[in-house]
């Protein structure tokens, strides 16, 4: 890449937005960063799975509901109320817990700032999970904590530059404060009609 692409690339690597994500992060050791990576990404990924395997069940279903025959119709039924149950109880812990994660963060391709209850100190490493909403894409980085002040009584701004972050996962994170500047400047123009 020349100069003028390398130097553009670093600007918007750390162009800033704030905006409102689902975050949550853990503390590792340096040495384990890549490894608690990895195991977020495959709970990650079986999580998606199953999401499409509960559409495929749903759809074969659906069909097992032309049956005829009252006794299996019943069964059928009857089946069909438990799981619906079981699901309903999985995605109320799911709603209380994204809601519980959904926070002001300060982001960019580089990294992320965001508040915390605990303090965290400079230089420790951690894992982040960031919930790109609008994409609907999840995105993980290893960090290292730059910055971490008390910000307000019980309350640390902690900021968290990237290290360890997959190429697309960067990119995502980089369309996804682009889009959000294209969105806040559309609003600002049509203030000032």
């Amino acid at each position: 890449m020349n100069d003028a692409g390398h130097d553009n690339q670093e600007r918007r690597q750390f162009f800033r937005i704030d905006d409102t994500l689902a975050l949550s992060w853990v503390a590792v050791a340096p040495n384990r960063i890549g490894a608690v990576m990895e195991q977020l990404r495959r709970e990650e990924d079986l999580g998606v799975a199953a999401e499409e395997t509960f559409a495929a069940l749903s759809r074969h279903a659906e069909k097992l509901r032309q049956v005829q025959e009252p006794e299996i119709r019943a069964l059928f039924e009857l089946v069909e109320q438990r799981l619906e149950m079981l699901a309903d109880r999985m995605l109320h812990w799911d709603r209380r817990n994204t809601c519980a994660d959904l926070q002001q963060v300060n982001l960019s391709a580089g990294g992320v700032a965001f508040r915390t209850v605990q303090p965290v100190l400079v230089g420790e490493c951690m894992v982040i999970r960031l919930g790109l909403l609008e994409m609907r894409r999840t995105v993980f980085a290893g960090g290292q904590v730059v910055r971490c002040h008390e910000d307000a009584p019980g309350q640390w701004w902690v900021a968290v530059a990237f290290q360890h972050i997959r190429e697309e996962d960067q990119q995502k994170v980089l369309q996804y404060t682009l889009h959000k500047q294209s969105l806040q400047i559309k609003a600002q123009q049509k203030q000032g009609e």
